[in-house]
């Protein structure tokens, strides 16, 4: 197997450093933005985003490596690479895996007491929540009782989903399912 000699010019560098800046400039607007509107999706790939400018780098140094005499300087910074990606790819899919198996977000006893804490509310009971920190989805299940006319017990459901807004910000969407109590024989 014949080795080709691996040529590196100054318009090498200029190619990788100007490649190096775009891909800064979109992993903070990335980052910024991912924060801003609390999107998993942003940060993530502003961490992919951010394994490109460590690849950048690696080339760069490979570039002077081989340009310094280092012929094989190339095949070892790809494979450190590899590794950068790795890591980078791993913690991306550690952090999107939670949002993806809906992971429970905030704690249900927590809810079940502000919701118990409700007027008119008699018990709680199948609370889920699923999302992200910063952008929660809850679903929970209230008792209020039997002989509410529908506006009054949509009224309950009312005050839950604002003192569940006013206690947890991240909280963008809430289901609340209003049941009547039991009749007394079945308690």
């Amino acid at each position: 197997m014949q080795e080709s000699a691996v040529v590196v010019t100054d318009t090498s560098f200029i190619i990788m450093f100007l490649t190096m800046g775009v891909n800064i400039f979109v992993m903070l607007y990335e980052s910024k933005k991912g924060k801003q509107f609390g999107s998993d999706f942003l940060t993530a790939d502003a961490m992919h985003t951010k394994s490109d400018i460590f690849v950048s780098l690696a080339v760069i140094v490979s570039l002077f490596l081989t340009k310094a005499g280092y012929p094989r300087a190339d095949t070892i910074v790809g494979i450190i690479i590899t590794f950068f990606i790795a890591r980078i790819g791993y913690r991306i899919l550690r952090d999107a895996s939670n949002v993806l198996v809906d992971t429970i977000c905030l704690d249900t006893s927590t809810i079940e007491s502000v919701v118990n804490s409700t007027d008119g509310v008699i018990g709680c009971h199948d609370v889920r929540s699923r999302g992200s920190a910063n952008s929660v989805y809850l679903d929970l299940h209230v008792l209020v009782g039997r002989n509410l006319s529908i506006e009054q017990a949509h009224g309950i459901a009312d005050s839950i989903e604002e003192k569940i807004r006013k206690e947890f910000p991240a909280v963008v969407d809430i289901v609340v399912h209003v049941e009547p109590e039991p009749p007394e024989n079945e308690t």
